[in-house]
């Protein structure tokens, strides 16, 4: 009868509703995983040494005037740090911590492009190195990898490190050139210094080592 029908198809959709949001499309090979979303970054990467090398040749003025305003924003965000004989006579092993420092959490989550200027100034300003873990909530070799990131912020407590979910700050990745996940990168002064993706731990180690500020 059409009641019956009617009540089985109600049944139907209510079944298809209750069924768990499909996972994030993404490809894993071996130590990384490179989301749909990538594609853009993947693009936006290739396309800025192409419009640079453009820029170069057939308007080098426009080229100069945005190089000028990047310089110009890193100068007001990061002002030098020269720090005073008192504030620079003893290591952070004989003294502790810098006087006016605070006491942050040996990993923290950024969230908002407000957090990461003001994290990428102040290490910037301390002459430290910031150390970004670049993930995703849905990708396994982040998770595998998360603990060794972890050990190395407490083995090297004078530089930050710091966590950034891609999903949160997807023009802050694409910015970077983060492509496949996990990426993780090390800044000096603002500017990126080293990387490399992927969850072997020897690697992640050899980055923290090469780049630490100790």
């Amino acid at each position: 009868s059409s009641s019956f029908f009617l009540d089985h198809l109600i049944c139907c959709c209510n079944c298809n509703l209750q069924k768990k949001t499909p996972a994030m499309p993404v490809i894993c090979l071996g130590p990384i995983c490179i989301p749909w979303t990538a594609i853009w970054p993947l693009l936006l990467f290739l396309w800025r040494p192409i419009r640079t090398t453009f820029l170069k040749y057939f308007n080098p003025e426009l080229l100069e005037k945005e190089k000028r305003a990047v310089q110009e924003k890193k100068a007001n965000a990061a002002p030098a740090f020269n720090p005073t004989k008192a504030q620079s006579c003893c290591t952070q092993q004989q003294c502790g911590s810098k006087e006016g420092e605070e006491e942050d959490p040996a990993v923290i989550e950024i969230t908002t492009m407000d957090d990461w200027e003001a994290t990428l100034a102040k290490t910037g300003a301390l002459g430290r190195t910031l150390f970004v873990d670049f993930n995703g909530t849905w990708c396994k070799p982040c998770k595998r990898i998360r603990p060794h990131f972890d050990a190395l912020s407490l083995k090297y407590p004078a530089d930050k490190f710091v966590s950034i979910n891609v999903d949160e700050l997807s023009d802050l990745a694409a910015d970077v050139g983060v492509i496949s996940l996990p990426t993780f990168v090390a800044f000096k002064a603002g500017e990126p210094v080293g990387r490399f993706s992927g969850a072997t731990e020897t690697k992640l180690t050899a980055l923290v080592e090469e780049h630490n500020s100790s």
